[in-house]
């Protein structure tokens, strides 16, 4: 792209959402384009760049070693655009948009819950959008291309993102307010011989942190029941006689229903962390949005 004067802005747009969608039909709907008009757009690129920049795979597209060198400098590019024009031009009351966040289930109920709370009153304009994150370490750029926020322990995060702590939490042993164990401490042999609930996105891992720890002492557990989510627990302990390890912050919202004690083990504490791509660092919106997470969910 030797000659700038020749390269309109739209043209970068289409490079973006074609390279992130790898489709083209998806990339022009995304952009409220034909195919035919999104197609002359790479079309024109192609010409510039003189390199294919995407193949056809499948019913699909896969970017070209010259199309995966140069997105980075597209992203940057769009950015820079988008500063220039809204410099000093943010505010919260007035602002537009959709935050496109990746958590995992314990994120969601801890950080993606009270942001969505705090939104209507602060920047009622404002809309988030979640998608799963499991903690895919090594996460490719394209897969985190368009996220504006990631929400993970800092181990598992994303190396290319900007990380910033938000809080930590620990471990407590909770169970229903009737259960035979909840009158007194429970010692470790009748943690071990209790039936637990454990969580786990991936049903054939039935070993957790709790598992671990105990490992460790020569010990083991009897996990009768594996969910994916954090957000069935309180039901299901409510109702049955297991207990569980989970999170501090998803049990205190549970008292009528729910005690919880410390663990006969020890178990280290954890932290959760957002993380965000260097092409929104500098963006007012998201320094807002980064703010507003540490003053409503950051560690009181």
């Amino acid at each position: 792209m030797s000659d700038t004067r020749r390269l309109d802005t739209r043209l970068l747009f289409a490079f973006a959402a074609t390279y992130e969608e790898e489709s083209i039909s998806r990339a022009a709907e995304r952009l409220g384009l034909t195919q035919q008009g999104l197609s002359g757009s790479i079309a024109r690129l192609r010409e510039l760049m003189g390199d294919p920049l995407f193949v056809r795979q499948g019913h699909g597209v896969v970017s070209t070693p010259a199309a995966d060198k140069v997105y980075p400098r597209v992203l940057q590019a769009l950015q820079a655009l988008d500063n220039v024009l809204d410099a000093d031009a943010f505010s919260p009351d007035t602002a537009e948009g959709t935050i496109l966040i990746a958590a995992a289930d314990y994120a969601i109920a801890t950080v993606v819950l009270p942001l969505i709370r705090a939104l209507p009153d602060v920047a009622p304009g404002l809309n988030v959008a979640v998608q799963s994150f499991l903690g895919e370490i090594g996460v490719s750029d394209k897969r985190l291309s368009s996220v504006d926020f990631v929400l993970t322990v800092p181990e598992l995060m994303p190396r290319q993102l900007h990380t910033k702590v938000l809080f930590s939490d620990r471990y407590i042993l909770t169970m229903r307010r009737d259960h035979p164990l909840a009158a007194n401490s429970v010692s470790l042999d009748a943690f071990c011989m209790a039936e637990h609930l454990l969580v786990s996105p991936h049903e054939a891992v039935r070993f957790g942190v709790t598992d671990a720890a105990l490992a460790a002492l020569g010990r083991s557990r009897n996990v009768r029941l594996v969910v994916p989510t954090f957000s069935l627990t309180p039901k299901i302990l409510s109702e049955t006689d297991l207990v569980a390890v989970l999170p501090e912050r998803l049990v205190k919202d549970f008292p009528e229903t729910l005690v919880i004690q410390e663990p006969p083990l020890d178990l280290k504490p954890f932290e959760i962390a957002v993380g965000w791509p260097d092409r929104l660092h500098q963006s007012e919106m998201h320094k807002w949005i980064r703010e507003t997470l540490r003053i409503y969910v950051g560690d009181r």
